[in-house]
Formats: C-alpha cells, structure tokens, sequence
C-alpha cells in the first residue's frame, strides 16, 4: 500500500518534497513493527486489529504526514518530469502469450481446488482433511485417491 502511496501522491501533488516520501516509508515500518511487535513485547498490551485495519490506518496516516508536511513547506518550484530513458524501451514481443499463460495457470489451480461454497471445505478427496486440520490426514488422503 506505501508504493500505492507514493505514486498517488507522487502525480498528483508535484509540490511534496521528496524527502516526505522516505519519511512516511520510515514512519510505516516504525509504527506496524509498534504495532504488531512493539506494544506487546514492551508494554505488555496488545491492539487485536485486523491486518488489514493496520494497513488502511497506517496508510491514511501517512498520508496526512505527507499533505501536511508538503502544505507546510512545499517545494519552490513543482517538480517537472523529463522522459530521458536510458535503456530501450521497445514492448517485449512475448508479453501477452505470458500474460495470458499465467492467467490460465492461475485459473487451473483454482479449478483444481475448487471449494464447497461459503464453507471454505475443499471437494472429496480434502474434506477429511480440512475439517481435523492435520497435514498427516492430508498426506492420508491423497495417498489414498485411486489413479
């Protein structure tokens, strides 16, 4: 989400110094690590957050650290991007035949494992396993699917 951050930012506002974007990346892995690690390991309490609640939280922070920081002091002059690049930038030709081999395989593994709907329960063969959760019975159970 910081990258998410920094390009958003990064196109819109022209006039938030640099340096603001490396402080909100320093400020993001102090306050997660505070967060996750931190608090419980040296206070003793805990936020039971959810992952997720973390990050939009810690996202929307930083990007007050950042609008404020740039208001406050902006650059002189809005940065000016200039294309100069230094490697060819010709489309690979394979692109697209990748793009869409992945895209299958990815589509393969999921018809592969397919779930019993809303129950998160794999089809036959993983049912016995997912309900006792042991990666004994896993092993079991594919050991035991005829060829």
């Amino acid at each position: 989400m910081m990258v998410t951050l920094l390009f958003m930012l990064g196109y819109t506002f022209v006039t938030i110094p640099s340096v603001l974007y490396s402080g909100a990346i320093v400020v993001h892995v102090v306050l997660y690590y505070m967060l996750i690690w931190g608090f419980p390991m040296f206070f003793g309490f805990s936020f039971d957050i959810i992952f997720i609640h973390i990050q939009g939280i810690l996202f929307v922070l930083a990007v007050l650290i950042m609008m404020i920081s740039g208001f406050i002091r902006p650059l002189d002059a809005p940065h000016q991007f200039t294309h100069d690049p230094k490697v060819d930038m010709v489309p690979w030709t394979f692109a697209v035949p990748v793009t869409m081999l992945l895209i299958g395989a990815m589509v393969f593994c999921y018809g592969s494992f397919p779930t019993e709907a809303g129950t998160g329960n794999t089809v036959p063969c993983l049912r016995k396993c997912t309900k006792k959760r042991s990666y004994s019975n896993a092993i079991a159970s594919f050991a035991s699917i005829p060829s």
